[in-house]
């Protein structure tokens, strides 16, 4: 499979800063042309060329916090390879509530006060902050209209179509396990696609959620779990095909201290 062209769905908290950071990198070494929706120390927003004196491959990279399917018909990518992740939603959005602080534009005090929310009469809890955070984040990042968010029928045929659709979903619990079979797609060796963790909250700065605030939360976030229980299933079999090989590759590759050094320098210096 010589691949072309990737556009990359990132959703917020999905380990969509470590996904970029891989692709950036192989951008570097291999590719020609990237229009990157980005706005921290990567790339900002344009088109950025870069010449490569020894490209194996030619190929254009599109990453993008929402699915445009217009926008990617028209920059010519409808073929692309389609990479995306997804996390366990009510982690993920416990996670996103308070990387962007949604405290004061839902006004609450916390996300337990926010939770008890849900079940009342205030409408404010289904608006997105900044018209971008905020309920089904996974499956509004991938182009589930809200309207069908409580749409049993309309978010199973929007799972069927993210199926159809990309290539690749990636799972943050076996992320390791992804990035093997990532680099397998693309043909590029396994140094290439590693990753430094980066954007990283500590253990103990997560909000500890009831068993019964879980279950709330599952329910309001129905459209993502849906789609999460789909692809987890599946990536439950790519953890066991990689068991026996993922030893090896920790110890060797994930945990090797010199080359996250090189990591912290420069991820590009790789050759």
């Amino acid at each position: 499979m010589k691949v072309k062209q990737i556009v990359f769905v990132k959703s917020y908290k999905v380990s969509g800063t470590a996904i970029t950071e891989v692709l950036m990198r192989l951008a570097w070494l291999y590719l020609r042309t990237i229009d990157v929706k980005w706005k921290s120390h990567f790339l900002h927003s344009g088109i950025y060329e870069s010449s490569v004196a020894h490209k194996k491959i030619n190929f254009d990279v599109l990453s993008d916090d929402h699915w445009n399917e217009s926008l990617i018909q028209t920059l010519g990518m409808a073929d692309a390879l389609h990479i995306t992740s997804l996390r366990e939603p009510v982690d993920a959005f416990e996670s996103l509530f308070h990387y962007v602080d949604m405290r004061d534009f839902y006004g609450v005090s916390s996300i337990t006060e926010f939770v008890r929310m849900i079940n009342g009469t205030s409408a404010r809890i289904n608006t997105r902050m900044n018209g971008k955070w905020g309920r089904n984040q996974l499956s509004f990042a991938l182009g589930l209209p809200e309207i069908y968010f409580d749409s049993e029928e309309n978010i199973r045929r929007f799972v069927k179509k993210v199926e159809q659709k990309f290539d690749l979903v990636m799972i943050s619990e076996y992320y390791e396990e992804s990035l093997v079979i990532l680099k397998d797609m693309l043909r590029v060796p396994l140094l290439h696609v590693m990753s430094a963790k980066s954007n990283v909250r500590h253990n103990d700065s997560k909000a500890v959620l009831s068993h019964q605030e879980g279950s709330i939360l599952s329910k309001w976030l129905k459209a993502d779990v849906y789609l999460y229980q789909v692809f987890r299933r599946s990536d439950l079999l790519c953890k066991h095909f990689f068991a026996p090989i993922m030893g090896s590759i920790e110890s060797e590759v994930f945990r090797n201290s010199e080359v996250k050094r090189i990591f912290q320098i420069k991820d590009w210096e790789l050759d």
